[in-house]
């Protein structure tokens, strides 16, 4: 009976992600994005011709406006717009997948973690309920694949360390490299979060021959993106360029008022709660 009330509560959680991830997503938000169409575009393009916006075979960051998106989330929508075709709620419904995903990878990283189901469905039950997870799960950007791939790393690593078995550290290194290929971010933060988890568990007994594999697989996942900043050294901070307040390269303290500025920014009323990002896209 226990079991099953544990059961019924996990799914009652993703359930009401799952609602708030997709009800009316082809009316909310209205309209679509500029990046949302590229993506979609792209994705529909490698499902069609395995050839990119410009004529690029299987390509590892797609051009589109410069910035060079990430292929996780165009590739994966390729067997979506196969089944229900090049349309907004489509598009948008990857970045629901991805998101409601999220939500079950939580609740077990934290009990796993823990060894507290309470806390596990509570963690769980804030982010099926967070705003601004919400806000990407209901848009088509590739930003809601990283947080997705990197709860999966770590549920993987907390396995692997827990079993001791070869598997979850496999899932651990596949899904730890794969975010590297998820957002811009991840190239900066994947690194650091690895490290830490080195130093956080590197008393553990997992065998050296295991450690030895995943470590290879990490690198041997990392090789292409490396391969890619030898061919494209300027692609790595080709978006931050276009949107950094150091972009202009104003004098110091113009920059530091624009930091400051734009960080007191996201807890204004009108933010939160009137009018949102008035940024247009």
């Amino acid at each position: 009976m226990r079991l099953f009330f544990r059961i019924g509560l996990i799914f009652l959680i993703l359930f009401l992600a799952i609602f708030l991830r997709v009800y009316r997503l082809d009316l909310s938000p209205p309209g679509l994005y500029a990046d949302e169409a590229s993506i979609g575009y792209n994705a529909y393009s490698i499902l069609k011709t395995g050839k990119d916006e410009y004529g690029v075979s299987w390509p590892v960051f797609f051009r589109a406006f410069g910035d060079y998106k990430n292929p996780v989330f165009v590739y994966s929508l390729a067997p979506l717009i196969s089944l229900n075709g090049l349309k907004p709620e489509t598009i948008r419904l990857g970045a629901a997948i991805w998101g409601s995903l999220a939500i079950p990878l939580l609740i077990f990283v934290t009990i796993t973690a823990t060894n507290n189901f309470n806390l596990g469905c509570l963690a769980g039950a804030i982010l099926a309920l967070m705003p601004w997870h919400l806000h990407y799960s209901r848009i088509g950007f590739e930003a809601i694949t990283f947080p997705t791939l990197l709860l999966l790393s770590l549920w993987g690593g907390l396995q692997w360390i827990k079993t001791k078995k070869l598997l979850p550290g496999v899932a651990f290194g596949i899904s730890l490299g794969l975010t590297f290929y998820s957002y811009t971010t991840a190239r900066l933060w994947t690194p650091l979060f690895f490290i830490i988890l080195i130093l956080l568990f590197r008393k553990q007994l997992v065998s050296v021959s295991q450690k030895t594999i995943v470590f290879d697989l990490i690198m041997i996942m990392f090789l292409p993106l490396l391969v890619w900043l030898k061919q494209f050294p300027d692609s790595l901070m080709a978006r931050m360029n276009q949107i950094a307040i150091w972009a202009d390269k104003p004098p110091f303290d113009k920059l530091w008022w624009r930091f400051w500025s734009t960080y007191a920014g996201h807890f204004k009323t009108n933010f939160l709660f009137l009018q949102g990002d008035t940024t247009l896209r």
